[in-house]
This record gives structure tokens, C-alpha cells and sequence, in this order.
């Protein structure tokens, strides 16, 4: 969705840090209207979308014009983050953590700063911190002392206690403009700091940093099927789907587990059941899109060379997209940290096919193609499966919590 202008701008950031060099640039980068769609894209599926912080503003509503003036307020000077509303949330050792709600407008502000800080951050981390990064888990953790550790006598567990609530800004201000000579971009960051931002200081979890359960539960949530009676069935939110969005969405879940369960003894045989409901589930779902048989949608899918796949149109001709084979599947090497990245589907299922539906530049409510054009939101169809106006009707007939209005 990036441009190769941006896609090369923030590659090269990376490369700066990475020579110990200071960066500057910054806050200019963050006027790029597609560092914007990139940071919506993001979070828009995140359950605090919707959440209100001390007003009403939330991610509902966002539009090509809404990134435009928030990037003119920065430009102007005239952007003020607003204070957060503050709430409590369980910690395991029954006490009680602190965690600001920011405002929609806020949230964008940061998502587009941490793109950025995780493009300065992530070349100069110690190739031996394994907590809360991209592509980082216990289990490269694991796999690095399988490597090379010889043998140990003690193992520490060290926890700062209260960090998030006595951390020092100006400290981390400092460390900050160690690598980053922008100052607009710097004092952003102080600003939005100083109002009490803790929402983001969590890492997305990886399978690894989240109780997934067991496959039959992967299964459940997957809504591929019954996992101990192997009866797979056509998964409805895909049905307004195209047929490549279905096949990379799936392809995308069932190579993302089997990643994950890469490092176990026989992994082939114990995903054999899960591979099976998968299958199924797939070929239900197309055949459903396609009011066809299985039988016969899995005859059209049959290439050739005896996979499974279907051919699409692009620009530049014609392509294949193939089906995953679990036999076919090569096993991840252990010197890859990637086994254990959790599958985004979303972005797959969602990123791109929804900013296309938005700068399509046409009404989904009433199909008229006079903007200016707004994302609206619904935090889950369960929430308006009453509902009698017909947008709400439209959400429940597409299965989308979004629509361009």
C-alpha cells in the first residue's frame, strides 16, 4: 500500500541507524498522505477503535480529508494531543495497571510515529532481546540458546517494578535524540508524553505471547469446522470476499500455525487433521462465493501439475495463486526468526481492500460518487443485529464492521 518513494524513505532510515548516524527528516516524512492510510490500515481492527477517549472523537469516520488536516495542523504548528482518559486494568498479581485512552485523532499521531521509531529502533536491538518485537518471540529465544549455549548453573528473572507508571520521560527524550536530530519530530513525542500515552506501549502478540489453546481451538476460532468430528464448514464472513482475498487469507492462517508448530517433532502428521478441516473449509467458502458444488469447485481449482489454485489478472498479465499443500510445505529452518509471526490476516483481508474502498471515491450506503467519503465503524455486529436502519442492514448483509459513506 506504501509507495516506493516512502517503501525507499523509510528503508533508508534504517540503514542510517544502523551506521550510528543521527536522522533528520522526520517530521517531514510525516506529511506523506500513505504513511497515513499505512497507520489506519493498522489499527482499525484493533477492539479500542471505537473507544472513546475524554470526547467523542474515535477512529469512526476517517477519511482522505481528516489525514489531510491533521497533517496540516502539524505543518501549522497548531496540532495539541489531548489528554487521555484513564483507566485501570487486571495485572496476574491481582493488583491494578494504569493505561491511558487516547482520541482518534491521537491514535493515527502515534501509529505513524512508531512506524517510523520501530524503522529507527529495530536495526541497532541486540540480536539477543527476543520480548515484544516484530518477528521476536520465546521461541527464537529457544532456538538462539539450542545454538549456543553450552550450559547454564542459574537463570535470572529480573522485572522493573512500576515502569509504566514512574518512567522517566526525559530520559528516554534523551536516548531518543541520540539517533534522531529532528526536533519538530522529538518535541511531538515529548507533547504527546506529557498527556499520559500508554495505550501502544504494548507489542501486538505473536502465537507465542497469547493463549491461543489447542488446534481444535485454532479450528473455533477459524470457524473452519468441528475439529474432533473432522466436519469442516464454509466460513460466512469471507462470502462478500473475492476468491484471491479468501485464498490469501486461509493460505495466510494455516502457513502461520504451521510455522509456528515448525520445530516439533513430526509436524506434518500431527497438522494432518487441521490441514483436512482447512481444505474443506476453503473449498465450502469458494463454493458458496461461486453457487457451485465442492466437488466442482474443486475441479476448476485443480491446476495441471496436480496442485490447487486459480489464475487472476493484473496489470502486468496473468498470474497464479496456488492453494497451501501440506505436503509440499518445507519446514522452517532453524535460523529462521520468522516461525513464530503471527498470520495478519487483516492486512491481507482488510488493509488494502479497504483504503481501495475508500479511495473508490463511491457511497456503499447509496452508491452516489459526490464526497467527500468517511469510514464508518461498528465495534461488532453483534451490536447492531437489531438494527432497522438500512446502513446498519448493509453492515449485517456484507459482514463488515466498516463502511465507506
Amino acid at each position: 500500500m506504501l509507495t516506493e518513494t516512502v517503501i525507499r524513505r523509510l528503508g533508508s532510515i534504517g540503514r542510517i541507524s544502523k551506521e550510528g548516524k543521527k536522522i533528520n527528516g522526520l517530521f517531514r516524512l510525516m506529511e506523506n498522505s500513505q504513511l497515513w492510510l499505512e497507520a489506519y490500515a493498522r489499527i482499525y481492527t484493533n477492539k479500542g477503535a471505537v473507544t472513546k477517549g475524554i470526547n467523542n472523537n474515535t477512529l469512526d469516520g476517517f477519511s482522505i480529508q481528516r489525514i489531510a488536516g491533521l497533517i496540516e495542523k502539524l505543518k501549522s504548528g497548531t496540532y495539541r494531543p489531548t489528554p487521555t482518559r484513564r483507566v485501570y486494568i487486571p495485572k496476574t498479581n491481582g493488583k491494578r495497571r494504569p493505561l491511558g485512552i487516547p482520541t482518534g485523532d491521537d491514535k493515527l499521531v502515534q501509529e505513524v510515529i512508531r512506524i517510523i521509531l520501530e524503522r529507527i529502533c529495530e536495526p541497532i536491538f541486540s540480536k539477543y532481546s527476543h520480548g515484544f518485537r516484530p518477528t521476536h518471540s520465546p521461541h527464537t529465544a529457544l532456538t538462539q540458546l539450542d545454538e549456543t549455549w553450552n550450559g547454564t548453573k542459574w537463570i535470572v528473572k529480573v522485572d522493573i517494578q512500576s515502569f509504566f507508571d514512574t518512567m522517566n520521560y526525559e530520559i528516554l527524550m534523551e536516548i531518543l535524540a541520540q539517533k534522531i536530530e529532528d526536533k519538530q519530530f522529538l518535541n511531538l513525542i515529548r507533547n504527546l508524553l506529557k498527556v499520559g500515552y500508554l495505550e501502544d506501549w504494548k507489542f501486538h502478540s505473536t502465537y507465542s505471547g497469547a493463549p491461543q489453546g489447542r488446534l481444535d481451538q485454532f479450528c473455533k476460532e477459524k470457524r473452519y469446522g468441528n475439529y474432533q468430528k473432522l466436519k469442516p464448514k464454509r466460513r460466512g464472513q469471507c462470502h462478500n470476499a473475492s476468491k484471491v482475498e479468501t485464498i490469501l487469507t486461509y493460505n495466510a492462517e494455516i502457513r502461520g500455525i504451521a510455522n509456528y508448530f515448525g520445530l516439533a517433532y513430526a509436524v506434518k502428521t500431527k497438522l494432518n487433521k487441521l490441514y483436512f478441516l482447512w481444505k474443506g473449509s476453503l473449498l465450502r467458502t469458494l463454493a458458496s462465493q461461486s453457487k457451485k458444488s465442492v466437488r466442482q469447485t474443486a475441479k476448476n481449482l485443480r491446476l495441471d501439475n496436480g496442485d490447487y489454485g486459480i489464475h487472476y489478472e493484473v496489470k502486468v498479465g496473468i498470474r497464479e495463486m496456488k492453494l497451501f499443500r501440506l505436503k509440499t510445505w518445507e519446514l522452517p529452518k532453524q535460523d529462521n526468526f520468522e516461525v513464530d509471526t503471527q498470520p495478519r490476516t487483516n492486512l491481507l483481508m482488510g488493509r488494502t481492500e479497504l483504503i481501495k474502498r475508500l479511495n473508490a471515491s463511491k457511497c456503499e450506503y447509496c452508491q452516489h460518487e459526490e464526497g467527500p467519503f468517511e469510514v464508518h465503524h461498528v465495534r461488532g455486529l453483534k451490536d447492531i443485529k437489531e438494527g432497522k436502519e438500512e446502513w446498519q442492514q448493509q453492515m449485517i448483509a456484507r459482514n463488515r464492521k466498516t463502511l465507506v459513506m
